[in-house]
């Protein structure tokens, strides 16, 4: 079984009440999420997160801090292949 991992970082933007969402189009249609994405090789988490929320949203943002880092695991038996994903918050 093929074994593949994917570090992302994304940005929780908020003024006010309100949070800064970005629309996704996956495999189960349209859904809002957190605007993030994956981290190129070599790239700074933080960079990564400024860079996703101005490609996703068009806005520059400053990051204040660390919120937390979730990490999952799916076994994806139609590929095959061990996924697991690094989430930076």
């Amino acid at each position: 079984m093929r074994r593949q991992q994917r570090v992302a970082a994304y940005a929780v933007v908020a003024r006010g009440q309100e949070v800064l969402l970005a629309r996704w189009t996956g495999p189960r249609g349209p859904e809002w999420t957190l605007p993030g994405g994956g981290l190129d090789f070599g790239e700074d988490p933080a960079d990564a997160a400024v860079r996703e929320v101005r490609e996703e949203t068009g806005y520059t943002v400053r990051l204040e801090g660390l919120l937390f880092v979730n990490s999952f695991r799916r076994v994806l038996t139609d590929a095959p292949v061990d996924f697991r994903v690094i989430q930076i918050v």
